[in-house]
Formats: C-alpha cells, sequence, structure tokens
C-alpha cells in the first residue's frame, strides 16, 4: 500500500509542519496490526513507525499511528498533516540539532578488510548504476552541504539507516514508550537495503557492506 499523494497542503510556516504534502494511508484499504492494536486497547497504546521511507513508515503505522519519514528535500526527519497539526516540540529540536553535520565531506567507505568480502574482488560491475559525484567504487563521497545529492547519497548507503536509527531512539526516549502496563509499538524500516539494491545490486561489494553495518 503507497502513501497517497493526491493532495497539497499549505502549512503555516512558523509552525514547522510538514514539507512534503499528501502522505497518508488513505490508499490502504484494511486494518493493520497497527490498528487493531490500537482498538484493542481502547487508543491506549503508543503506535509509531519511522523509516527512511515516507511508504516504508506510513504503511506500518497504520492508520491510526503516527509516521515519519526522512526527506532527502528538507534534509529531515517530517510528518503530515494527517498526524499532527504541529510537530512534537522534541522533533523540532532533534531536526534543529543538525544530525547530518557528521556526514558532511565524508564518504562510506568499507567498514571491512576488502579481502574479507565475498565480492572483495568485485567493487565494479556492469550492472551497478553510476550515480553522478557517488560513483560506482568505493569510497562514495557525500560531497558538501550545498552539493546537489548530498541528502540522497545518504540514503544509498548505511548513513540513513544510521540516521533512522538515531531518530527511533530519540522518539522512544520523548514519547515514553513501553513505560506503563499497555503494550506500545514502534515499527522501524530500515530502508537503505532497498535503495542499495536497487543502485548497486543484490550482488555487490555495497550491498555486502551495507548488510554487515546494518
Amino acid at each position: 500500500a503507497n502513501a497517497d499523494v493526491n493532495q497539497k497542503t499549505e502549512i503555516d510556516p512558523t509552525q514547522r509542519t510538514a514539507k512534503s504534502s499528501g502522505r497518508s494511508p488513505r490508499n490502504i484499504q484494511v486494518s493493520t496490526f497497527s490498528d487493531e492494536l490500537a482498538i484493542a486497547s481502547n487508543g491506549k497504546a503508543k503506535i509509531f513507525a519511522v523509516s527512511v521511507k515516507d511508504r516504508g513508515a506510513v504503511s506500518l503505522a497504520g492508520h491510526m499511528g503516527k509516521a515519519f519519514w526522512f526527506s532527502k528535500a528538507a534534509g529531515e526527519f517530517v510528518t503530515s498533516t494527517y498526524y499532527y497539526d504541529a510537530y512534537p516540540e522534541w522533533v523540532t529540536a532533534w531536526n534543529a540539532s543538525d544530525p547530518l553535520e557528521r556526514y558532511v565531506g565524508g564518504a562510506w567507505e568499507l567498514s571491512q578488510e576488502q579481502s574479507s568480502y565475498l565480492f572483495g574482488d568485485r567493487d565494479d560491475q556492469e550492472w551497478e548504476t553510476a550515480m553522478p559525484g557517488f560513483g560506482r567504487t568505493f569510497p562514495h563521497a557525500f560531497g558538501e552541504r550545498d552539493s546537489r545529492g548530498f541528502t540522497t547519497y545518504l540514503t544509498l548507503s548505511p548513513a540513513g539507516d544510521q540516521i533512522t536509527l538515531d531518530f527511533a531512539k530519540a522518539l522512544i526516549e520523548n514519547e515514553s514508550l513501553g513505560q506503563d502496563e499497555v503494550t506500545d509499538y514502534l515499527s522501524v524500516s530500515f530502508s537503505s537495503t532497498d535503495y542499495i539494491g536497487h543502485i548497486f545490486g543484490p550482488s555487490s561489494l555495497e550491498a555486502e557492506d551495507n548488510l554487515l553495518q546494518l
């Protein structure tokens, strides 16, 4: 089930609401696990989904949960007006803490000695896509903050999942998940594997290193 993208929503920018438009679970025509948990708990369960991809979060949050995803355009984790009229203060603060700074000018480098990989001697294969500025062999440079493709390159590497994990940890703490007798639910979709598989293929050194880092 994909997120609905049919409508454009104008938001008061002072509220720091979503920079994307139309994201919602409207196209999901059935109840999800998240929805059934909300019903079973009489609405008391805290239900959240986080992903680097909008559809990875929206589909798992269901109709009754809250979803956050990484916006490449904004370089932040965002949501939509389906879920919130305004961002929770902790989300605004987390985005303002500049979590992408550590990647500026950096690169995706192998986490292990190259000879130890199954595909260690096959870093450049004909089916791999050479993303402009990112290339198809290690190291894969992220570029500078204002360079074209910076946030996209992060999602095409283990950095996308690292950022997602950091945000999920902040969500657990700030929303006080699992702190009472009611069962809460958090889905974390580590979706950089999907992006990397599309660009470099599953039988690539990039896919192998990403799985090791994941």
